[in-house]
């Protein structure tokens, strides 16, 4: 994969080498796995998401993720985290329990609807928080977003593309659906 940074209306996406600029040492991994019934041929694909929404209050987060696939019969989505600074409006790289569970229930729900990953590993590794600003909403956005990165052809995606995968996100997330 080609390292590419797609700019659009409420954020920004990188795949390639230039997601990693967000990888955090994680204290803990919080793990779920779901069985594969099929077989999807999505090669390994590292991402990274930022999101500003400021729609009703200002929500702000980034989060990355990297997909290795195997010949197992299922794909184990992990998650990191680690423990955080609370300082009055900071950034802080990682997640703590809290937004990890978060993404893991996001990333399993998406995964068990929609069938949408083949066997392997999807590792949440990537992550930037701000004290004030973030909150586990827009880091489930985030979670859906980034996992329709994966499985789409990426090469293809344009900024229309992007700000169509995470207006579909958003309004999942405001619908309660997957």
């Amino acid at each position: 994969m080609s390292n590419k940074e797609l700019n659009f209306q409420v954020g920004t996406v990188w795949c390639g080498e230039a997601a990693n600029r967000y990888v955090f040492s994680a204290f803990n991994y919080l793990e779920g796995k779901v069985e594969i019934g099929n077989v999807q041929n999505i090669p390994k694909q590292t991402f990274c998401l930022k999101l500003s929404l400021q729609k009703h209050n200002h929500s702000f987060g980034i989060l990355g993720c990297q997909y290795v696939p195997d010949t197992s019969d299922h794909l184990l989505i992990r998650v990191g985290t680690t423990k955080l600074s609370l300082k009055d409006d900071a950034m802080n790289s990682g997640i703590n329990d809290n937004y990890g569970k978060a993404v893991l229930q996001e990333a399993l729900l998406c995964v068990e609807m929609n069938n949408v990953l083949g066997a392997g590993t999807l590792t949440f590794d990537r992550a930037l928080i701000h004290n004030v600003y973030s909150n586990t909403r827009v880091f489930r956005i985030l979670t859906r977003g980034l996992i329709s990165f994966v499985c789409a052809e990426f090469e293809c995606i344009d900024h229309l593309a992007a700000q169509q995968i995470i207006h579909t996100s958003i309004n999942a997330m405001n619908q309660n659906i997957s």
